[in-house]
């Protein structure tokens, strides 16, 4: 593990990161004060981009400048109708986020709109992930094989 005050043992390879990096994190403040009407955005790094966190919700993802919302079923039509691609991290790999559309970024009110049915589809994502499960076939077995046992 690197210390943190160790340069890096190519210089040149971490200056040629810097301007992205610089860029990638004017278009995030940027992304954040156009959302600040909206409600009180972070951002945080992930992976080789970032995730945008409304509280402890992640609803989006910028990666490449380019801002992705998360999507589900309900919203997704939505997304597609506005010719928005999904998110693609790898050839053979997608995840359910699409691109916001390009009209929306330079519009507070409208990417408000956007980022709030990403937020949604978040919220319900999260709500199904923590709705308790039935019980497995296993345990239904187990409980059934009890109650005939106290039966007998």
């Amino acid at each position: 593990m690197r210390s943190p005050d160790r340069r890096p043992s190519n210089p040149a390879r971490a200056s040629a990161r810097e301007p992205r990096a610089e860029a990638a994190n004017e278009f995030i403040s940027y992304l954040t004060d156009q959302l600040r009407r909206w409600a009180p955005v972070t951002a945080r790094r992930l992976f080789g981009g970032h995730a945008l966190y409304r509280g402890t919700t992640v609803f989006a993802i910028v990666s490449r400048d380019t801002l992705y919302l998360r999507t589900d079923p309900i919203n997704r039509p939505e997304f597609e109708g506005a010719g928005s691609t999904q998110f693609r991290p790898g050839s053979r790999v997608s995840l359910p986020y699409h691109e916001v559309p390009i009209e929306a970024l330079d519009d507070p009110e409208a990417l408000g709109r956007w980022a709030q049915s990403g937020y949604a589809a978040a919220l319900r994502r999260d709500a199904a992930s923590s709705a308790p499960r039935g019980a497995s076939r296993v345990k239904r077995r187990r409980r059934a094989a009890s109650r005939k046992r106290r039966e007998d």
